[in-house]
């Protein structure tokens, strides 16, 4: 087993002319991004993703959201739950970890309206092994075109500022008029 760090971007450069932005990456990087594509991906709704509170349920949304275009049963061993959510060594016993966990994720992402979820545990022996997630995605998936990720820049100069040593000496020097003043009549009403 090997692992490994790429930057994302390497560079950039800005075409005025064309408007548009050339980006640099490694080929390790290009590569993975190709056969992303080529593969497929799973579109996240990230209103959805960000608006769960509940950490477990963000992790269970992508768990889900990762196979439910093409599954309705979803399965992942009890280890692997543990191993997706950070909780290797924790929770010994599998009712706690259903309890605390899965039971609360559950919730969270049927109460928000992106799926309907019901489970499955699936036992060896008497020990409960892996969980089915029977899933009803209600999610709408959103692909993007290569037309829909192309957008104008504005090109348009706000405001231009030249932040110098002058111009920060007069700016503390009007916070201190304004702490001046603000501390004089603080001590008229005391």
């Amino acid at each position: 087993m090997s692992w490994g760090e790429y930057g994302f971007i390497n560079g950039f450069e800005y075409d005025v002319k064309s408007k548009t932005f050339h980006i640099e990456s490694s080929e390790k990087i290009y590569s993975l991004i190709q056969n992303y594509l080529e593969s497929g991906y799973t579109p996240n709704n990230l209103a959805v993703l960000f608006g769960l509170g509940n950490y477990y349920a963000q992790r269970l949304y992508d768990l889900l959201r990762l196979w439910s275009g093409t599954k309705s049963i979803i399965t992942y061993s009890v280890d692997e739950l543990k191993m997706y959510l950070s909780l290797e060594g924790k929770y010994g016993d599998y009712n706690t970890f259903k309890r605390r966990v899965i039971l609360p994720a559950i919730k969270a992402l049927v109460g928000i309206g992106c799926f309907e979820i019901d489970i499955k545990e699936n036992k060896v022996g008497r020990k409960v092994d892996s969980i089915d997630f029977i899933v009803k995605d209600l999610d709408k998936r959103k692909y993007f075109t290569k037309d829909d990720t192309t957008k104008a820049i504005p090109s348009e100069v706000i405001e231009e500022v030249a932040v110098t040593l002058d111009n920060k000496i007069v700016e503390y020097k009007i916070e201190e008029k304004e702490d001046i003043k603000h501390k004089k009549e603080m001590d008229m009403h005391w």
